[in-house]
């Protein structure tokens, strides 16, 4: 029987793609995931696809927060912070990337393609499309992780930093005792606050966890413990139902 799991601890959100996110303390929740996640993407407009960190890890450098008067703004590195619908972004973006860039939207009914480096050969890439309409990598457009999965990762590499941002949740959720718990809601439907959400799949992990970002350092460890002891994932991919608003400290049952 479904019983108490723990309680919303962080929520994350990415307003841009790749990009370092903001922390949140309230969250519209919907099929379409957390309001206001990866509402825009770097686009390559020679390449004509989406850049993700997957293949452009600079990306993780920059960061994005959303204010309610001015949008969403981003911040390059060593560079002031600018409105996406400031002109001068692009200008900026494409000088830093060294290639013709813009920040875009998604397009209702309509998927993106970006760039993955094969896992069999990293010189390699593969094509990935987006679902139609959004920006996310996956068929889920939410990501938990526990704080138990956390600890027990962190043994596995102890001099590692298992900082929250190398895994781009958008729930933390504070659990008690060791092990993966999220692992084992597979297949479930969980609630988180007044929300219900189905459980698809352990997420799958890539080099982005082993990224240098703002404020922390590289560590390729990361993403090699993970492959040799957790067959490579961390943290859950979920499939929100329904409308509802999320609190920091809502109840987790599953």
């Amino acid at each position: 029987m479904p019983g108490s799991a723990g309680t919303v601890a962080q929520m994350w959100r990415y307003p841009v793609k790749s990009m370092g996110g903001e922390r949140i303390t309230v969250a519209e929740l919907s099929e379409h995931g957390i309001a206001g996640d990866r509402t825009r993407a770097v686009f390559d407009v020679t390449a004509g696809k989406l850049l993700s960190a997957k293949k452009e890890p600079r990306l993780l450098l920059a960061t994005a927060r959303t204010c309610p008067s001015e949008g969403v703004l981003v911040t390059l590195p060593g560079q002031a912070e600018l409105s996406v619908d400031d002109p001068e972004l692009t200008t900026r973006l494409s000088d830093w990337l060294d290639r013709k860039a813009e920040l875009v939207q998604p397009v209702a009914g309509m998927s993106a393609v970006f760039e993955k480096p094969d896992p069999e050969d990293e010189s390699l890439a593969k094509d990935l499309s987006t679902q139609p309409g959004l920006f996310f990598d996956t068929k889920s457009t939410l990501h938990v992780l526990t704080t138990s999965s956390l600890r027990a990762a962190r043994l596995l590499h102890p001099d590692g930093d298992w900082d929250v941002r190398r895994f781009r949740p958008n729930i933390v959720v504070r659990t008690v005792g060791h092990g993966y718990p999220e692992e084992s809601w597979t297949g479930r439907t969980i609630r988180i606050g007044d929300a219900t959400a189905w459980v698809r799949k352990p997420t799958p992990r890539c080099a982005m966890t082993t990224r240098e970002q703002r404020g922390l350092p590289a560590d390729r460890e990361i993403h090699r413990v993970l492959a040799r002891h957790r067959k490579n994932v961390l943290g859950a991919l979920v499939h929100p139902e329904g409308t509802a608003r999320l609190l920091v400290g809502d109840p987790v049952v599953a």
